[in-house]
């Protein structure tokens, strides 16, 4: 079986579903990673268009043996009738021609679904959509004019596709509504990875020599997910515990909560290869996210990545995070976050260390990738 995946992520971004799932299936089969296209339009604002082109005129790229990195480009996907069709019609001849170039014959199209994402430009093929988001209620489709049409356009996506995937049962749901063959794959881990952090391998990174403990700590993007108010507080509440905030910013968030609380450092975006060791220092890892329409349908990728490196987790009570209360805690306002994290770390115990790494062990990328060659083989 081959893949072309068309991602709403660059290949070397933050670590997510996109680029795990395309590297775990590269393992037993060929598959080509489509980058958004670099847009012309945008080569004056944005730098990252401007590398993006650079990429584009490489042709494809091979990161090991079966997996490929493609990134088209194009003049604009929005602006004019006349020019929008030629880039749209541009970016689908761009993908197929890289196709061609390391030898696909028939591969699934496996597709996400990102603001610059048009039926137009999915090449013909045997298609699935990969459901991550509450598409209409992200941020960038804030506008309704914008908002309804990321719907249709999904609406559209998701009825053509034939085979839907999607993280959360409540996307699941939203999905079966539009096409009856649609399938929960929720997130995973590479459990070998975080291996060594279980052990207490690692070496302590340079950034957080120093700081006093325990550390609670939160890996993942600053983005409109996690509530930046409550991490703030609790951490007021914990004056003698040091907050370590791992990932990168997010254009138009709003952190300003955490820069005045002098017991939390934000650290920046670091390799992924360096996670584990950041997290091997953390006593408590946390899943601080709100509780609203747009993060009922969030399955956090950090979950499981903390139960491989035997962490104790508080996080909100989202509800894909329900189903594992018996093996993480789950806390709402600064209060009950603050205590539930004193109490995950006075009854920490390596019996619990060794049950977090046994559930993590049952859901890794392997195990997702078998399922979906399972489903798509029927």
């Amino acid at each position: 079986m081959e893949f072309l995946c068309i991602s709403s992520v660059p290949w070397e971004s933050l670590r997510q579903r996109h680029q795990k799932l395309m590297w775990q299936l590269s393992q037993e089969h060929r598959v080509l990673y489509v980058e958004p296209p670099a847009l012309l339009e945008q080569m004056a604002f944005r730098a990252w268009h401007r590398r993006a082109l650079l990429r584009a005129l490489h042709g494809t790229r091979r990161v090991h043996g079966r997996l490929h990195l493609f990134t088209p480009w194009a003049p604009s996907l929005s602006s004019g009738p006349t020019l929008k069709d030629f880039s749209r019609a541009s970016v689908r001849r761009h993908i197929e021609r890289a196709s061609e170039q390391i030898g696909l014959a028939r591969p699934v199209i496996w597709t996400y679904f990102w603001a610059g994402l048009y039926l137009e430009t999915i090449p013909d093929g045997p298609l699935v959509y990969d459901c991550v988001d509450e598409i209409s209620l992200h941020l960038r489709f804030a506008g309704r004019r914008t908002r309804v049409g990321a719907e249709q356009r999904e609406i559209a996506l998701a009825k053509k596709a034939d085979w839907v995937f999607a993280t959360s049962r409540a996307l699941l749901e939203r999905m079966r509504r539009l096409n009856p063959n649609s399938y929960l794959l929720p997130n995973a881990v590479d459990a070998d990875q975080f291996l060594p952090a279980f052990e207490g391998k690692l070496p302590c990174p340079r950034d957080l020599q120093g700081l006093p403990p325990p550390i609670v700590g939160f890996v993942g993007s600053l983005g409109p997910f996690p509530d930046y108010q409550l991490l703030a507080d609790t951490a007021k509440l914990l004056p003698h515990f040091s907050f370590a905030i791992v990932g990168p910013g997010a254009e138009g968030t709003d952190i300003s909560p955490l820069m005045s609380v002098p017991n939390i450092r934000i650290l920046g975006e670091k390799p992924h290869s360096e996670i584990p060791a950041y997290m091997q220092q953390f006593s408590v890892c946390l899943i601080p996210y709100l509780v609203n329409d747009m993060t009922r349908g969030v399955m956090s990728l950090k979950l499981f990545e903390y139960l491989a490196a035997g962490k104790p987790v508080v996080a909100t009570p989202l509800p894909e995070n329900e189903p594992f209360s018996y093996a993480i805690a789950l806390a709402e306002g600064p209060r009950d976050f603050a205590d539930a994290i004193v109490k995950a770390i006075s009854e920490d115990s390596a019996q619990k260390r060794l049950a977090r790494l046994q559930i993590a062990r049952e859901n890794t990328w392997e195990q997702r990738c078998l399922s979906i060659i399972e489903i798509l083989s029927r």
